[in-house]
């Protein structure tokens, strides 16, 4: 049971937070307000997809539009206002606020426990036969490029 809890904490979580950011909204601007959300197909993005797909937003005054944009470009999508949400990673809010993108984390969707992977070609059977390869990061300094480095 306790596991099951762990588990579905992180979407309990989103979703709740969700519905506080939308009562917030209506509140503030009226039902049916536009929000254009930038984020990639992370896994750990997935409570906004089936918030949107459920129909949780539209139910409490929100028209969200989910726009799929690599994280190396999400920051120029705030800043340009073309969207005005973005979904990402706590380190790589820190780095888009200290170049000058005046923006404000609201909530935290979800944490991990080291459930993050890496997914290898036949051959590699662990960290030492991945030293001289190459590995396919999203941009420098992102999550997964500061999680591996000097491989």
């Amino acid at each position: 049971m306790k596991r099951l809890l762990v588990k579905w904490a992180p979407l309990a979580a989103a979703v709740a937070c969700t519905l506080g950011l939308a009562t917030a909204v209506r509140a503030q601007d009226g039902p049916g307000t536009k929000v254009v959300l930038g984020m990639s197909g992370w896994t750990g993005f997935a409570p906004l997809t089936l918030a949107d797909k459920a129909g949780i937003f539209k139910k409490n005054g929100l028209d969200v539009e989910i726009k799929l944009i690599p994280q190396k470009d999400r920051h120029f999508a705030l800043a340009s206002k073309s969207i005005q949400c973005a979904a990402t990673t706590v380190e790589t809010h820190v780095a888009w606020n200290a170049n000058g993108v005046p923006i404000v984390q609201i909530f935290q969707t979800d944490k991990s426990y080291g459930a993050d992977g890496l997914a290898v070609r036949d051959g590699i059977k662990g960290f030492a036969d991945l030293r001289g390869k190459t590995i396919g990061v999203d941009a420098p300094g992102t999550a997964l490029t500061s999680a591996w480095p000097g491989c």
